[in-house]
């Protein structure tokens, strides 16, 4: 008898934390941001000036070119097909204010963008495109 009631507690017990309904929860919060900020450029950090595309060297490589407006020593590039939408391209990091894209296929026609990078997270405006 006393195994029974031991065991009968028991069982009531793991229902009641078991089952029990959660009613006194406050719902989630509208306001609560999940995705991260979109990073912004910073007005300090000066975009290149008189970016210049190539033609087609060997059908398949264009050179870059441009303009260092502030002191920044590094560069983003990101190239795509024509109209591509910037940030779903593809990305190269340059420390010299050339840079040789490779790997084109001479009967496509490519954009190509150009920003500064003045530290970790800091960077310019696009400039671009070019073609």
């Amino acid at each position: 008898m006393k195994t029974l009631k031991i065991l009968s507690l028991f069982l009531i017990l793991f229902t009641a934390v078991n089952f029990t309904a959660c009613g006194d929860v406050e719902p989630i919060d509208p306001t609560i941001v999940i995705n991260p900020p979109v990073p912004v450029p910073d007005p300090d950090c000066l975009a290149p000036s008189s970016f210049q595309a190539s033609d087609f060297i060997n059908n398949t490589n264009v050179n870059l070119s441009w303009v260092s407006v502030g002191d920044e020593t590094s560069w983003e590039i990101q190239y795509g097909a024509e109209n591509f939408t910037v940030g779903s391209g593809t990305s190269a990091i340059s420390t010299n204010t050339n840079f040789t894209v490779t790997g084109l296929n001479s009967s496509n026609t490519y954009d190509f963008y150009v920003r500064s990078l003045c530290g970790v997270g800091i960077f310019s405006e696009w400039t671009g495109p070019v073609r």
